[in-house]
């Protein structure tokens, strides 16, 4: 179907015979001569061009050539590839195509000290590893404390990492948004507590959490 519509437009675009107009009844063929001023010929080569690249992306062709006006028929044939002489050449140029691949180690322990006698990673035979940290661009990411949006000293588990990466800014953890609320006071004006408190009307209220010092779901101190 694009290539049927391309041939059109080039047709179109070379002949400047033809220009099929529609009202609400049928189809009819208007004869017109070839396009004379700036802003029709400006006009048909834009849309030609729209039509070609439409082609040339859907077909993975690296660039067709745009006929000149006086083009014959012949020549429009030849600078619109045919479908398999294009899958052709794109099979030729695969071999030459290598994978990109961006690879982030959740939980994977860093550190080079030598007398760390606990880094699993560091005693461990690890080729791969050595050779794509050596060869190609690396880098180390922040996985705990405020870089991560926790208290200085904090660590971090699957579930910080998880909502930091990619995130493009610091994610402020639970922990330290409830920690927030009470150093400011709003966490005394919460309408959520404080609109149960009220309802309650003096009957008892039960307020029930967790309790631990993991301080990633909750936090003792709270």
């Amino acid at each position: 179907e694009t290539e049927a519509k391309t041939r059109l437009a080039v047709q179109a675009y070379t002949a400047g015979a033809s220009i099929v107009t529609a009202d609400a009844q049928e189809p009819e063929v208007v004869e017109s001569p070839k396009p004379s001023t700036t802003a029709i010929v400006a006009e048909t080569e834009a849309k030609t061009r729209l039509a070609m690249q439409t082609y040339a992306n859907e077909y993975k062709a690296s660039s067709i050539t745009i006929p000149p006006p006086e083009a014959n028929a012949s020549e429009v044939d030849a600078v619109v590839p045919e479908k398999e002489e294009v899958i052709a050449t794109e099979s030729e140029s695969s071999n030459t195509r290598k994978p990109i691949a961006l690879i982030i180690l959740d939980g994977w322990g860093y550190d080079e000290n030598p007398d760390l006698t606990d880094n699993a990673i560091l005693a461990a035979k690890t080729p791969t590893w050595d050779r794509l940290w050596k060869e190609y661009p690396k880098g180390l990411i922040g996985a705990s404390g405020p870089a991560v949006g926790l208290p200085e000293g904090q660590m971090g588990n699957s579930q910080v990492g998880h909502m930091a990466m990619g995130a493009g800014r610091v994610l402020y953890q639970d922990l330290m948004r409830v920690k927030k609320d009470i150093e400011t006071g709003d966490f005394y004006t919460n309408p959520v507590l404080t609109d149960a408190v009220d309802k309650a009307a003096g009957k008892a209220v039960h307020v029930f959490g967790l309790l631990s010092s993991g301080a990633i779901h909750s936090d003792t101190r709270h």
